[in-house]
């Protein structure tokens, strides 16, 4: 039996769900994972100690994947571990949402700009929590969306925000 929070998983889980999750959904999960924390899959294999084919097999559903190293690629990609049983990846706070909120800073600042315009330091502040969540409704929306930030989807809305 499996140790740790992924046993916890299985066992806690285990009336919900109609069968165990199958080889390929967790591995599409997994590369989904991987690509999305922004690592290679020869940088992710050296992060766990092992070789880029054995995580490779993993991904493409050639092997299967122990429970334990199900802990660790959780850690490694930050996320949740549930996300990989269950296919969906919500995600812990991480690289990839700093790199989200610099992208939407990014496009404020540079929006006002070329817009010529000197928004206060707390207008700037909102609508990048605006944008922000724009963009993560955005992802929840339509799951199968790349994970890179989208700014031709806000650009419209922070140039009608900033208008004097």
């Amino acid at each position: 039996m499996p140790e740790g929070l992924a046993r916890d998983y299985i066992i806690c889980n285990s009336t919900l769900m109609t069968e165990a999750p199958s080889r390929p959904r967790i591995a599409a999960t997994l590369r989904k994972a991987r690509e999305r924390s922004g690592l290679s899959l020869d940088e992710a294999a050296r992060h766990l100690g092992i070789s880029t084919a054995s995580l490779s097999r993993m991904e493409t559903a050639v092997s299967g994947v122990s429970a334990d190293r199900v802990e660790a690629l959780a850690r490694l990609y930050q996320v949740r571990i549930e996300d990989l049983f269950e296919g969906q990846l919500t995600g812990m706070p991480g690289m990839v949402d700093q790199n989200r909120m610099h992208a939407a800073v990014k496009l404020v600042l540079e929006t006002a700009r070329t817009m010529r315009v000197k928004p206060s330091p707390g207008k700037v502040a909102d609508l990048v929590v605006q944008v922000y969540q724009r963009e993560i409704d955005r992802l929840l929306a339509d799951p199968v969306a790349g994970a890179e930030f989208a700014p031709s989807q806000h650009e419209q809305f922070v140039r009608t925000a900033l208008q004097p």
